[in-house]
């Protein structure tokens, strides 16, 4: 669904075989190109359409992104939490499918897995967590588990959230996302 735009080419390619002449490609480009704007401006990308993603995260790395102000709201509150958490000298982690734009901005927190797709309900990177948490036994640990946008939230447990309970973690009140801390 992402890649419709890609669908303007298919007359070109399609025309590479045969000889067409000056006026099927002016009428060809006079449609599609409006066309494709008005898709592109006015199509829905996950939530909202391009023209209503006007609120810029305060994270110094994201200011060039417009995004809707839910989810600016939303990286802005993690953001908050993760500096209150490394006050208190507790090690946070970011698991999960919509995960990405966390590990970008703190890219040592990532546990270092570098699949985009980091399933909650599928603990495929079980070992490779288990041995980064190894890593640091006896420090405090916060996973924020990101499988959703805001406000998508479920109240039933993942795969990977049991695990979590299982390894003495403890379910945390957060602002905005799921939050398990581990302490020592």
């Amino acid at each position: 669904m992402k890649g419709y735009s890609l669908f303007v080419l298919f007359p070109f390619v399609f025309s590479m075989g045969h000889s067409v002449g000056k006026t099927y490609w002016s009428i060809l480009l006079l449609v599609l190109i409006p066309f494709s704007l008005v898709n592109k401006l006015y199509g829905v990308y996950e939530d909202k359409n391009l023209l209503s993603l006007n609120a810029v995260p305060k994270h110094k790395l994201l200011s060039p992104i417009r995004t809707s102000k839910s989810r600016s709201q939303y990286l802005n509150a993690i953001d908050a939490e993760v500096k209150e958490l490394r006050k208190r000298n507790i090690k946070v982690y970011f698991y999960g499918d919509k995960s990405h734009a966390f590990q970008y901005l703190y890219p040592e927190n990532s546990f270092g897995i570098a699949s985009f797709f980091q399933p909650v309900d599928n603990i495929e990177f079980i070992s490779h967590i288990q041995e980064a948490l190894s890593l640091y036994k006896g420090q405090d640990i916060a996973i924020f588990v990101v499988d959703s946008y805001p406000g998508l939230d479920t109240e039933v447990l993942s795969s990977f959230e049991k695990m979590l309970l299982k390894l003495k973690f403890e379910r945390k009140d957060s602002l905005k996302a799921k939050l398990y801390v581990r302490k020592y």
